[in-house]
């Protein structure tokens, strides 16, 4: 079975436990920062042949707590997302993208109101790319997840979210798309969603 290939943009967040559970199950992702959108986008290179998807993970991290640091967050997405569509786009490929957004973020955590606004921003902007997309048989997903993506726990949810991620990136999952996955061990469970 030959591995599927990827790219992991994370905003600074430690990805490594998802990025071994991939690996585990024969999925390999390159992980990049959102500060190297030049070196993402020319290491591509217009070659993106055997790339299944690109998973943005883009939490602000505790030092970067400015509204200044939202809209430049909010603007790297934009741009490595409309540049990384093009690369596909131009190879042939219909681009896939699924963002990991924190699960109490995306559900409004009173302690990190950036967070929760870059999740709710990337939520209304998902809901617009994924009708985008879809006119190019691309698609646009986003998990909500409950675990430190960093450490490799098997009671965690990182398991689960490395098997949705494979799933989306696998043949079957270019139907899927626009969806909002809550990944979150039934934490969401009653309430209502953003």
């Amino acid at each position: 079975m030959s591995s599927k290939r990827g790219l992991i943009i994370t905003g600074g967040q430690e990805v490594c436990g998802l990025r071994d559970h991939l690996f585990d199950i024969n999925f390999d992702l390159e992980i990049r920062r959102f500060e190297e959108t030049d070196l993402i986008v020319k290491s591509l290179g217009g070659d993106v042949s055997g790339w299944s998807l690109v998973v943005l993970v883009p939490a602000l991290s505790p030092l970067d707590s400015t509204l200044l640091a939202l809209e430049s967050r909010l603007a790297e997405l934009f741009s490595i997302t409309k540049s990384t569509a093009a690369v596909f786009e131009d190879s042939g490929n219909a681009p896939r993208f699924v963002v990991l957004l924190r699960g109490a973020a995306a559900m409004g955590q009173k302690d990190d109101l950036l967070n929760s606004a870059l999740a709710g921003a990337m939520l209304s902007l998902g809901r617009t790319l994924s009708l985008e997309l879809k006119k190019v048989g691309g698609s646009w997903n986003t998990i909500m997840y409950s675990s430190d993506l960093g450490v490799d726990n098997e009671s965690d949810s990182i398991a689960p979210v490395a098997a949705l991620i494979s799933v989306l990136a696998g043949s079957s999952g270019s139907a899927i798309n626009g969806q909002e996955i809550f990944a979150m061990q039934g934490a969401d469970v009653g309430r209502l969603h953003p």
